[in-house]
């Protein structure tokens, strides 16, 4: 497996952005093998998908497909901001319509 190397300069890269690339660079090497999701099974699961077997096996295919722990508990958290926004502004959505 490649890492990430903080200092590597790309071939024909913009030397403007070296400290920017390189703190990037720097975050993500940060948290290789920090992850708590293994990727022996979220490859199993990807081949399930397409095949729709195991876990996947019954269930609609999905356009976008959250995976891991943290992930899903970010995106129940973002979405229930964005519910939040909705109900929030409802009224203010809703006066647009025709009279009837």
């Amino acid at each position: 497996m490649q890492h990430l190397d903080a200092k590597a300069q790309p071939q024909g890269a913009i030397t403007d952005y070296d400290n920017l690339r390189s703190h990037v660079i720097g975050t993500l090497a940060s948290f290789h093998g920090t992850q708590s999701g293994d990727p022996e099974k979220f490859g199993s699961v990807l081949v399930d998908l397409v095949f729709g077997e195991g876990l996947t096996a019954g269930k609609e295919f999905p356009l976008a497909l959250t995976m891991g722990y943290n992930a899903v508990q970010s995106m129940k958290e973002l979405l229930k901001e964005d519910m939040d926004r909705v109900a929030e502004w409802e009224e203010v959505s809703c006066s647009t319509e025709f009279e009837t």
